[in-house]
């Protein structure tokens, strides 16, 4: 009878280490599967605005002035720039594509050689990263 007892507690042994590599491998490729089918997560759209300052204000003929500008918020990263900003001038001025520094904003200089008045203006179209749309396009004077 010693013998018999003996064979069934090793096979009752041989049969929960199988059922418990079988689980293992099922919870296994269960978790794997469901790693690759995860949805994407959908991009995010974030609302910005855009200042603009001169410095000096005003200023007088020959003399240099700073145009600063600001989108906020920031891009999401230190890595990640606005770009494709329109900047300019007008009337006879520039009108260019500009790209912002890792906070969003931008320094550009100008002199002006004669009298007059004049309107700076940043344009954004909107920038898409990874996660998130920066939108609300818009020109500001």
């Amino acid at each position: 009878m010693l013998l018999s007892t003996s064979v069934q507690v090793e096979l009752d042994e041989q049969m929960k280490n199988a059922v418990f590599l079988a689980l293992t491998i099922f919870s296994l490729v269960s978790a794997s599967f469901l790693l690759v089918i995860a949805p994407i997560n959908a991009q995010t759209t974030v609302p910005t605005s855009i200042s603009i300052a001169l410095k000096p204000n005003p200023v007088g003929t020959g003399q240099m002035v700073a145009f600063e500008f600001q989108v906020t918020p920031a891009p999401p990263t230190s890595n990640d720039r606005f770009v494709n900003l329109s900047a300019g001038i007008s009337p006879g001025g520039w009108d260019f594509p500009v790209s912002t520094n890792a906070t969003g904003g931008a320094t550009l200089f100008y002199s002006f050689n004669q009298t007059g008045n004049r309107v700076f203006f940043v344009s954004f179209p909107g920038q898409s990263f990874k996660n998130a749309k920066y939108m609300n396009p818009q020109k500001v004077r």
